[in-house]
């Protein structure tokens, strides 16, 4: 665990009376659960946090709950998971580090998302509105996570902080996170073999991945044409309708009329 992380989240005590001070419920709520699920870490206890949430007001919590935009969110940690899939692939460093930056920000998020779920349970118990919303926040994303292998050394240090039973719900932490042989065989820097992985989802992607035609290197009209009338296989209809040059569409077009 570095240093700078354990101090960051060490203040986080602070940083929840300076919020329930100035009336800043999201913020209160999301610095009480980064206690809260990091206790070890923080060297505090649960009791210490629920006694200074009771100075939230409950018609502003339900308000914070009510604010938050699940599709919006969804939409920024899919694009997220997204940049991380882009890091992945990146060779150059600096590109690679843009890419991360975005997506570990997304990742912050949903982790902020967490821990204010956190916080309003040890505050009052479930509230379904807010774990309604964070189902939509996530939906099918989990399973995606293979797309975040880039950032594995990131996500194993903020996933060491948390406390053993906050782990395993924190999929954007933890799901892949020791990956690093799927992520560059997915990269292309080494060869899809699925005897290299132990795991028995992994070994079944590699095989897929590895089965796949790959396209050519520009489509051809006919290529289009099979696309047009349904014919083309998926992937490769799927490849030609972001790679189509405007020689071969008006070679399309001219054959369509």
């Amino acid at each position: 665990m570095s240093p700078q992380k354990q101090s960051g989240y060490a203040h986080r005590l602070d940083d929840m009376r300076t919020c329930i001070t100035n009336g800043d419920v999201a913020g209160a709520l999301i610095a009480a659960g980064d206690v809260l699920r990091r206790t070890h870490a923080c060297n505090v206890t649960a009791d210490v946090v629920k006694a200074a949430l009771g100075g939230l007001d409950s018609e502003k919590v339900k308000q914070y709950v009510a604010s938050l935009d699940a599709e919006a969110m969804h939409g920024r940690l899919n694009r997220g998971l997204e940049d991380a899939f882009e890091a992945l692939l990146c060779e150059e460093h600096s590109e690679r580090e843009e890419w991360a930056k975005e997506a570990r920000k997304a990742l912050l998020e949903r982790d902020g998302l967490e821990s204010a779920r956190v916080a309003c349970e040890c505050r009052s118990g479930h509230d379904d509105v807010l774990d309604a919303k964070i189902a939509a926040v996530d939906a099918g994303l989990a399973k995606k996570a293979i797309c975040l292998v880039a950032l594995n050394d990131f996500r194993r240090d903020e996933l060491s902080q948390l406390d053993p039973e906050a782990r395993e719900g924190a999929w954007w932490f933890a799901a892949r996170s020791n990956c690093e042989t799927l992520g560059e065989m997915i990269a292309g820097r080494k060869p899809f073999d699925p005897a290299a992985v132990t795991d028995p989802e992994d070994a079944k992607l590699i095989r897929k991945l590895a089965g796949i035609e790959v396209p050519p290197k520009r489509v051809d009209g006919e290529s289009l044409w099979l696309k047009e009338i349904g014919a083309a296989p998926k992937e490769r209809a799927k490849w030609a309708e972001r790679h189509v040059d405007a020689k071969d569409k008006k070679a399309l077009d001219s054959d369509v009329e």
